[in-house]
Order: C-alpha cells, then structure tokens, then sequence
C-alpha cells in the first residue's frame, strides 16, 4: 500500500514542502515548495514574530496546503518542524498553535540538537557520508548554522550556531557592498563562535566539507551558470576549491543591486548571499578541504523519514 505524507520545514528566511511517498519500503519524492517569510524581520531587538511576518507565514501555509490537498496528503499525514527563530523568538510557540488551531497541522518545534540530527539523516540521503575518515556537515539557515562531525553514520560532535545569515545581517547591519571593517567584524565573531569548532577539528581534521541549505545550494546553480553546463541538479553538487574561492570571493565584495542581477543566484537569496560566502570562506579556512561537496537534501528530507517511521507504526 502506498502512503502519502508532507513535511514543511518552517525556517527563518523560508517554510519549505516536501511530499513523499512509500511504496515497499522505499520512499520517492513527489514534490517541493518554497515559500518566503522573513520571520525574523524587524524581530531581533524585542525577539517578537512582527503581524507583517505573520501574514507571509500564514499565506505560505495556505499555499502549501493547497499543494498538499492537490497530492492527496490528508492533513493528519502532515507535520511542521520550526527551527531556529521559531524556538528563541517569545511568540514562536503562540504561532505554531495559531497555525495548529488554524490549519489542523500539527507543528513540531525542535530543539538545535534535533535540528542537527534530522540535517545529518536527510544528507545522509543524497550524499554518500566517508565512512573511513571525518567529515565536516555545515548547514546555513537564517536564525542558525549547524555544524555536525561524523565518520560513516556515527555522529561524533555536533552544534547548532546562531550564525544564521539574516541574524547577521540584522545584528551587523553590514555596508552596501561590505566594506573592510564589516567582514573584519564579521570574521572576529565567526572565530568567536566556531572556538570550539576548531577545537574540535584539532582533535578530528576532516577534508570533507559538505554543505546544504538554500546558500549552498546557490554556489551550485551559480556555477552551472558559469559553465554554461547541461547539467542537472539532482540532490548533490561537487564544486572545486578553486572555483568555490573564486565565487565567493565576487560574492563577499558585492553590492546588492549585483546579487540582484547575478545569474544563477535565486533572488531571494541576493539580501545574504554576501555574508553566507565569507562564512562559507571563514569555513573552508578552518577545513582546509580537498572538494566541496553540496547536499541538495537537509532537514526536511530526514524530517521526512522520521515522520514517515512514525506514521507507519
């Protein structure tokens, strides 16, 4: 018998769909969504979900459930997993009931641990994970970045950051484009932060550095376009050391108006990118990795196969 269900990832900057099914034990994806939110918009001096974001909330949910509805996913196969700035900003809680209360979906808010976990288990997915030696996992989102270190399937650290590139961008206010004092501020916080990151690395250095989400997933689409390639994306992207420094090095120095017109760069993604690449920089700097891999699939996809386990039974 085949068994539909839908995951919606509730980030900061986006709420993404994915539907599935399966068949014989084995899952197929049927369809994907994104819809824009900017939860965390004017929102990090009070941590308040302002009614402005509310309202793009709501119509995301409105918009995926109509996909839902035309998949023939009843709602009670449906789960909603918020992140980041649903689980630190005061009000997160009171809008995942306004969305249960008003949609009959039923929302999941997952601590960083978690997050980190179902990111590792939907990479797993599309990405063959080394099992001789360590590998770094980076996800960026808007409210955090997580990090996991692993060998094969076991996990042997992992953290969840608040190095989101809208939280940066709304703490630092960065130039347009960046100027000297910005990425220098910039780069002195990720430090900070990633201290034990690179604690860790001392203690288990990786070459394998494997990045997911929505700013990885734009170095792979930019760089097609650079190539003038026939290829299609699929869930997984290798890009070259030489080739990933080059492009984020344009990127970091970049106005707005050129993300805006940057072929290959999705347009939502033209407000961060900037800061995504210095981090993503700041990242291979510590790495020091031989290939960068980029994951297509991240939490969504091993939400998917947690909720699909947990409706099966």
């Amino acid at each position: 018998m085949t068994k539909r269900a839908a995951v919606i990832d509730l980030g900061t900057n986006t709420w993404n769909l994915a539907i599935a099914e399966q068949a014989e034990d084995k899952l197929r994806w049927v369809f994907s969504d994104k819809a824009m939110v900017k939860l965390a918009e004017n929102a990090l001096d009070d941590h308040l979900i302002k009614e402005t974001a509310k309202e793009r909330a709501f119509a995301a949910i409105r918009q995926h459930i109509t996909s839902i509805e035309s998949h023939n996913v009843p709602l009670s196969n449906v789960v909603g997993f918020g992140t980041s700035d649903m689980r630190s900003f005061i009000n997160g809680g009171t809008l995942a009931q306004e969305i249960r209360d008003q949609f009959g979906i039923q929302i999941n808010i997952i601590d960083g641990d978690e997050e980190a976990s179902l990111i590792k288990k939907g990479i797993a997915q599309a990405v063959r994970l080394p099992k001789n030696e360590p590998y770094l996992l980076m996800d960026i989102g808007g409210g955090s970045t997580e990090f996991i270190l692993g060998i094969g399937n076991k996990t042997l650290w992992q953290t969840s950051t608040k190095l989101g590139v809208s939280r940066l961008k709304e703490n630092y206010q960065p130039n347009n484009p960046m100027a000297p004092i910005d990425v220098d501020m910039l780069t002195f916080h990720f430090d900070t932060v990633l201290a034990e990151l690179r604690e860790q690395l001392s203690i288990y250095p990786v070459t394998n550095l494997i990045g997911s989400s929505g700013s990885y997933e734009s170095l792979a689409t930019i760089q097609l376009e650079r190539s003038k390639s026939d290829e299609v994306l699929n869930n997984h992207f290798e890009l070259s050391l030489n080739d990933a420094n080059t492009m984020l090095q344009k990127l970091i120095i970049s106005s707005y108006e050129d993300r805006l017109d940057w072929p290959g760069l999705p347009t939502m993604r033209a407000e961060t990118m900037h800061i995504a690449a210095l981090l993503i920089q700041f990242v291979i700097g510590m790495v020091s990795p031989t290939q960068l891999h980029i994951s297509f699939y991240a939490l969504k996809e091993g939400a998917m196969l947690s909720w699909m386990n947990q409706i099966r039974e």
